[in-house]
């Protein structure tokens, strides 16, 4: 029986081609499967996902105005993809809340789709506190949530949408798609559109937004808080007037990003100014300021960004000073007030000192004396003797140290003073000056130096006036000394230095410095002649300028003839003496190309002819041949100048300062060129101003001559200035006279030397009778009594009142009659007729004069009332420009039965009339400042001082 034959190799390769074809179609039957079932699932998601957006957007948007309070808005923002409002969604939550719902602009990090996004809703108090964050929707498209917006006429609100309080209908439409890629890795989107009408209609009744206010500067009071102010918006974003009633609150924001802005406090109307609180040191905030109205419509924010604190270590300090001696060092420097940035510095600025024996040391805390030290100055308790000690100070702000000050050297005990006196003399040989000085007797901090404490002296002399080039040291005896081999015929400047027994070097001053000329043999040449001679007559002076001669070397000097006319030299009466007047060339000669000298006290009105020849040491002298001569005529008659009776006041320091005015009474202009002082006191005279400027100053930085500080009599030869002749009583020129001491009470008598003549003023200065500029606690102002209106209180170191009011300094009293006063003043806004100023000679609300400016008209007033009688005007001007809300200084002076005024600084003219007003009517009265049918009005800086002197007494 024959076996049964089994499959060929052929038939089993067949069959199982045949079964791999059968099974790759069953795969991809079933991945399509998958694929469609993925897809199926990802759109019912997404249709899920849009309509659960859908629902809880528009369950928001319907409770839109639900259960806010009136003074709050409905809708506070609207955009394409987010929307602000207010409704009560938490009954836990007092009050409505803020809810924002909104598109998030980051994708969804939970998806593979690179355009999913989350639908956000934020809540916040009315505090502004967040009550709860978080996502409402996911799964939506990239910009695929839109709100159309629409009044409440149905009309289309175009973006951006300037009044949301406008809206009244939203049309929302959310686009969700699917988690997963379809083919071609495209997403599938749903889209879903509904329309909403908030159930609680009718909203707030439109109404006007407020224009934002207008922000300040932003300073920083400490390393922790900024501070902003602000001035109040007087209108409306359509041009509609926003008054002080209109506004319900001010809204404060802060911020490190203008994006995540928080509220930091509500504040009442009536307030200009916030400070917040618990910031970061050293960070950059945005403070926000916004005004919303009573009908809630709050005013886009003004926003000012600064850093607290400062962003930047403080400045070195500059100006380090270090005195005294042993026991007590004293440092001295100035306030640093900018950064190294140039930003002002806000915070509060601590300062730190450190004491180093070697020079040029560095700082740390091993040499670090004192710390957090807020004054500007330092004593340093040292008992070494014979000492070298070397400091330096640095500034703190915020944590962060700033740069060192200069380092400043002091020995102990302390460095002998100056010589009292340094004389330089021709010596008797050519090349050899002469030195005599006397011995210092104090050290630089005012202790007494004794000659045992004198171990010897150092000289110092050069060619040029400061500059020393050589030098040696001598013994303490004698105190004489010859110095040899210098140029001949040459001008040596010679100084001066003591040497203590602990071998410390004391003080060069530029006052001891003496000059001497070498001298030369005698030799057989005439001197050169002088090639031109100058004059130029004063008040009983000619001052007379020729080149100098250096040519000769043996020159000693030159005369000076003066006579009545040319070849006439018989001339007596000059405070040098009689003619010739011999002048050594070392006092001639200004410099090295200029010879100068002066004649006074000849004869006024008179003429003078005068002539220079020069003078050589030879015995007999050779006198110099072709000497130039010059013909000019000494001012006749008296000046003009006047004093303007404004103010004579002892003020400062001390009351070491006298301020008074001068006018020119004349038709001419008049040039000064010295001044001469007589006062009874012992104070020196150290400065003279005109105008601010100086124009004589004791360390000679101005002026001509003398330097140092001058007792009584003084002659000052000023550096001159002119007293114009529009400068009359009404527009006097301000002079200032300082001294070293208290002036108050004196008299001083003033002399000015013009080219028309001499005139004297006689000055009787004393101390100001109020000088207030509110630096005390908020409240009601101290020594103040309101005389109508009681809303008189200071804020922020300025006094303010918001009703129609009057207020009187208790310092001044009723019975004062001359007097100045000035105030600077300001006046928000009111009716038309909104008024401010001051009055003078007040005696109740029936007697007084008044000083009084209209912002609204730009008019100026000057009126008078008697006895409760009619308003009287004594004078009016339209002259200046006067503005609602800007600080103006006015200024009145009465004396006797004259009137003047200023506004800043500028005098007043009145219409008709001039700058004077005179009126008898009121003898006596208090000062007394004032405001009318103003929201505001706010007054700072009162200074009332006696009017043109006291008579020597101090009132």
């Amino acid at each position: 029986m024959k076996g049964k034959a089994g499959f060929t190799l052929v038939e089993v390769t067949v069959a199982l081609v045949i079964l791999a074809a059968v099974s790759a179609l069953s795969y991809q039957m079933l991945i399509r499967a998958q694929s469609a079932f993925q897809s199926q699932r990802d759109l019912v998601e997404t249709q899920q996902n849009a309509r659960m957006a859908m629902e809880s957007i528009t369950g928001d948007l319907r409770q839109i105005s639900y259960g806010k309070d009136p003074t709050q808005p409905s809708v506070v923002f609207a955009s394409l993809d987010s929307i602000v409002f207010v409704a009560d969604l938490f009954d836990s939550v007092p009050g409505a809340e803020m809810v924002a719902i909104y598109l998030t602009s980051t994708p969804d990090s939970g998806t593979l789709n690179p355009s999913d996004r989350i639908v956000f809703r934020t809540v916040w108090d009315t505090a502004g506190a967040e009550v709860i964050t978080g996502p409402i929707a996911y799964g939506v498209a990239d910009s695929g949530l839109t709100f159309t917006y629409f009044d409440r006429e149905g009309d289309h609100m175009s973006f951006p949408i300037v009044q949301p309080e406008h809206v009244s209908e939203v049309e929302v439409a959310i686009t969700a798609q699917t988690a997963h890629a379809v083919a071609a890795g495209n997403y599938l989107d749903v889209t879903s559109t509904t329309t909403v009408f908030p159930r609680n209609l009718p909203f707030t009744p439109p109404m006007p937004r407020p224009e934002s206010p207008g922000c300040g500067n932003l300073s920083s009071p400490n390393c922790e808080s900024l501070t902003l102010t602000w001035t109040r918006p007087t209108t409306n974003t359509d041009g509609s007037e926003l008054l002080f009633n209109d506004i319900s609150h001010y809204s404060v924001y802060y911020g490190t990003r203008t994006d995540s802005m928080k509220l930091d406090t509500r504040l009442a109307r009536n307030l200009d100014t916030w400070t917040v609180k618990n910031l970061t040191g050293g960070l950059s905030y945005y403070v926000d300021v916004t005004v919303t109205s009573l009908a809630g419509v709050e005013s886009y924010p003004c926003r000012r960004n600064g850093t607290v604190g400062s962003s930047a270590p403080p400045k070195s300090p500059a100006n380090f000073q270090v005195g005294g001696g042993i026991g007590a060092i004293s440092l001295n420097w100035s306030p640093v007030t900018e950064d190294t940035l140039d930003a002002q510095i806000t915070a509060e600025v601590s300062y730190r000192v450190y004491r180093e024996e070697t020079a040029g040391f560095t700082p740390s805390i091993s040499n670090l004396v004192v710390a957090e030290l807020i004054d500007t100055s330092y004593t340093d308790f040292l008992s070494d003797s014979c000492a070298h000690f070397f400091y330096l100070v640095t500034a703190e702000a915020c944590g962060m140290e700033g740069g060192r000050s200069s380092e400043q050297a002091i020995s102990l005990p302390a460095a002998a003073s100056c010589p009292p006196t340094v004389l330089a003399y021709e010596g008797s040989n050519p090349g050899e000056v002469g030195v005599i000085w006397s011995p210092p007797t104090t050290r630089t901090d005012a202790t007494s130096l004794s000659s045992g404490d004198i171990s010897g002296y150092r000289l110092f002399w050069g060619l040029a006036t400061g500059y020393y080039t050589d030098s040696m040291d001598v013994g303490t005896t004698p105190l004489d000394q010859i110095i040899s081999g210098l140029q001949d015929c040459s001008t040596y400047y010679v100084n001066l230095a003591a040497i203590d027994a602990c071998g410390t070097r004391g003080v060069v001053c530029p006052g001891r410095e003496s000059a001497a000329r070498t001298s030369a043999p005698c030799n057989e040449y005439v001197p050169e002649p002088v090639a031109s001679l100058a004059l130029t007559a004063g008040d009983q002076r000619m001052d007379l300028a020729w080149p100098a001669n250096l040519t000769d070397c043996d020159l000693a000097g030159y005369n000076v003839y003066y006579g009545s006319s040319p070849g006439l030299y018989d001339g007596t009466g000059a405070t040098q003496g009689p003619s010739p007047v011999f002048v050594d060339a070392s006092v001639a000669h200004q410099d090295t190309v200029h010879a100068v000298y002066t004649l006074s006290g000849l004869d006024a009105c008179t003429e003078y002819s005068i002539m220079v020849q020069c003078v050589d040491v030879c015995d007999p002298p050779h006198l110099s041949e072709g000497n130039a001569t010059a013909t000019d005529m000494t001012y006749c008659g008296t000046c003009d100048i006047v004093k303007a009776c404004v103010t004579e006041i002892a003020e400062g320091s001390g009351q070491r300062r006298i301020r008074y005015q001068i006018a020119n009474d004349g038709e001419v202009d008049l040039d000064v060129d010295q001044m001469d002082l007589v006062w009874g006191s012992a104070a020196g005279l150290t400065e003279i101003l005109v105008g601010g400027s100086s124009v004589w100053k004791e360390d000679g930085s101005a002026g001509e001559d003398p330097t140092g500080t001058q007792g009584s009599p003084a002659e000052i030869d000023i550096d001159d200035f002119t007293l114009g002749e529009d400068e009359d009583f009404g527009h006097p020129r301000e002079l200032t006279l300082v001294f070293n001491g208290s002036m108050t009470g004196d008299v001083v008598d003033v002399t000015y030397h013009t080219q028309e003549g001499t005139c004297t003023n006689t000055l009787s200065p004393c101390g100001i009778l109020l000088d207030d500029d509110f630096t005390q606690a908020n409240g009601s102002p101290i020594g103040w009594t309101p005389r109508t209106g009681t809303t008189w209180r200071v804020t922020s170191n300025v006094l303010q009142t918001t009703s129609s009011s009057r207020i009187t300094p208790d310092a001044i009293g009723f019975s004062m009659s001359d007097y100045t006063v000035t105030a600077r003043m300001r006046v928000e806004s009111g009716s038309s007729t909104r008024r401010v100023g001051v009055y003078v000679r007040y005696r109740d609300t029936g007697t007084y004069y008044l000083l009084r400016y209209y912002p609204g008209y730009d008019l100026l007033e000057f009126r008078k009332k008697v006895n409760f009688g009619g308003l009287d005007l004594l004078g009016y001007t339209y002259d200046f420009d006067l503005d609602n809300g800007v600080w103006y200084t006015l200024t009145v002076a009465a004396y006797g039965n004259s009137f003047r005024c200023w506004v800043d600084g500028v005098p007043i003219e009145w219409e008709g009339i001039g700058p004077t007003i005179h009126d008898g009517s009121i003898a006596t009265g208090n000062v007394c400042l004032y405001a009318w049918d103003i929201y505001t009005a706010y007054f700072d800086d009162v200074v009332v001082e006696p009017t043109c002197g006291c008579g020597g007494m101090v009132p």
